[in-house]
């Protein structure tokens, strides 16, 4: 039986740019969003950067809705981001075991979804508390409802108090790209070369045969990896297993 899977990751809600594509988005998600059998959402679909989690989840109660509705018909995964890790107390209400995890693997098609923070060598190399965390954070996964008290005890105002502007990922290198920064053109090339590396070395040490990730605001295919792409190109990917295609709508 042939399954079509819907993968969006790095929406930002809460940000400028998600706001100049709002309405597309939300038009697909209504003419198109029923056409799947399972929907991933890869993190970074909420930016609790930006502004507390309860502002815009109050203020986008639309796609709270869709989300909602999508993940009481057991096919949506949403799987935790580094913008959006706080998506756990946020959303709670929802309580569906299937939802908010740092990775999910598909047996049948041993592919592993995952955000993509995990490979991402600005994350790996700095000390900061905040920035570790997020680079291992996969092997606490069967933990992460026990530490949950952890995140709002401790955790969170150790976050709160790190400047924003030293929170560099991958993503921010790649978005001052393309805005017209063309300095960042080098710099972002060997990032994704480190990128590409830890994430086959994961592949290889985990026995999977795909990876499919975002984070990176890059849309490519590589023999190593599949990236399921960036929002900020007005891109949303869909895949279908058995045919092995990606299909790329763009939104205008």
């Amino acid at each position: 039986m042939k399954l079509k899977y819907l993968i969006i990751s790095d929406v930002h809600i809460g940000t400028p740019e998600y706001d100049s594509v709002r309405k597309a988005f939300l038009d697909f998600f209504y003419s198109k969003g029923l056409e799947y059998d399972k929907i991933f959402l890869l993190g970074d679909i909420f930016d609790f950067w930006v502004c507390p989690p309860y502002e815009i989840i109050n203020k986008y109660k639309e796609e709270v809705s869709l989300m909602r509705e999508y993940a009481h018909s057991a096919k949506l995964f949403y799987i935790v981001g580094n913008h959006d890790w706080q998506i756990w107390e946020a959303l709670a209400d929802l309580d569906i075991d299937a939802l908010y995890l740092i990775e999910y693997y598909d047996w049948r098609t041993k592919t592993l979804y995952v955000h993509g923070h995990q490979f991402d060598p600005l994350l790996r190399m700095n000390p900061i508390v905040y920035k570790s965390w997020l680079a291992f954070g996969t092997y606490l996964e069967q933990l992460n409802r026990l530490l949950r008290p952890l995140w709002t005890q401790l955790i969170d105002p150790i976050l709160n108090s790190v400047n924003i502007n030293s929170r560099e990922t991958i993503g921010s290198k790649v978005r001052a790209l393309e805005k017209g920064d063309q300095s960042k053109v080098h710099e972002v090339s060997q990032l994704m070369s480190a990128f590409r590396q830890n994430a086959q070395e994961y592949r290889e040490k985990r026995g999977v045969g795909k990876i499919i990730h975002g984070h990176t605001h890059r849309s490519l295919i590589s023999l190593s990896e599949i990236d399921s792409g960036t929002f900020l190109k007005k891109e949303i990917v869909t895949y279908t297993d058995e045919e092995k295609q990606f299909i790329k709508y763009v939104l205008s």
